[in-house]
């Protein structure tokens, strides 16, 4: 695709906590009806990067370089105006109150109310469309404490769906999802994104599930002063980034690979 029409897109953003370096010189971009896989070993900075990316970062992190939101520093955005460009999904969350789900879900229309935070008929029709479309209809009058894991992973992806933001970033989507689950929700959103020209980053382990669905797939490798040299985020196609040498990079472990008979795409073994 043509770099103007890059919808989110970094240049040279490196980050510290302390004086440790986490990320160095980070360049990427997201493009509308992208959806694009982030992986790598525990500990290498995916969800310091997704944070960044969605400038929630704390205030023990230091970062340099850029992230631009169609072609605008994401710094410049007022926090409304950015929620309704950016849904950004954080790895973990407790819920402190025992909300109903409805409720919840409609967190995420909060951007697009005015200022006096009123809700609208639209935005509960929202609520039950996204619902209806992540399968949890029947949770909508339940309250959070009742819930499973996995129900309410599925109802914290269904808020920040409901919040109609072109980007969207997912930092482990799939935790406490079983297989079955996990596969049909990267079907379901990569799906959404072709349909409704999102941009779409999810951080996952499962890289031969990523490389089912991945457009683009991205190995970020551990920052070390020792291994100064080439390259922290390896990115490209599923099939030119998930080679021995790439692997070996990044997990400092020799791996296969393999054409999954039914997919079709590359899948990989560790030795």
């Amino acid at each position: 695709m043509n770099n103007s029409a890059n919808v989110l897109k970094t240049e040279s953003l490196h980050a510290f906590y302390n004086s440790r370096q986490i990320l160095k010189e980070i360049n990427l971009s997201l493009n509308p009806g992208e959806f694009v896989c982030l992986s790598g070993p525990n500990g290498s900075g995916k969800s310091t990067l997704m944070s960044l990316l969605a400038g929630t970062n704390s205030e023990q992190l230091k970062f340099k370089g850029t992230v631009f939101i169609d072609k605008k520093n994401i710094l410049e955005f007022k926090k409304k105006e950015l929620a309704k460009k950016l849904t950004y999904m954080p790895q973990t969350e407790n819920s402190p109150w025992n909300y109903l789900v409805k409720d919840i879900i409609l967190f995420g229309r909060f951007p697009h109310t005015s200022f006096t935070g009123v809700y609208h008929p639209t935005d509960y029709d929202i609520v039950a469309q996204t619902a209806e479309t992540l399968g949890i209809s029947h949770l909508l009058n339940r309250q959070v404490f009742s819930l499973s894991g996995g129900e309410f992973q599925r109802v914290r992806i269904a808020r920040a769906l409901a919040q109609e933001a072109k980007i969207l970033l997912l930092d482990e989507p799939a935790a406490n999802l079983d297989f079955v689950i996990r596969f049909e929700l990267l079907k379901l959103v990569k799906k959404l994104a072709k349909e409704k020209k999102l941009s779409v980053l999810v951080s996952i382990h499962d890289i031969n599930l990523a490389a089912v669905f991945a457009d683009k797939l991205m190995l970020l490798s551990a920052f070390s002063e020792e291994k100064n040299i080439g390259e922290q985020l390896f990115q490209g196609s599923p099939h030119e980034i998930l080679t021995p040498e790439i692997l070996f990079n990044v997990y400092n472990r020799n791996f296969g690979t393999f054409i999954h008979p039914e997919y079709k795409c590359i899948n990989i073994f560790a030795k």
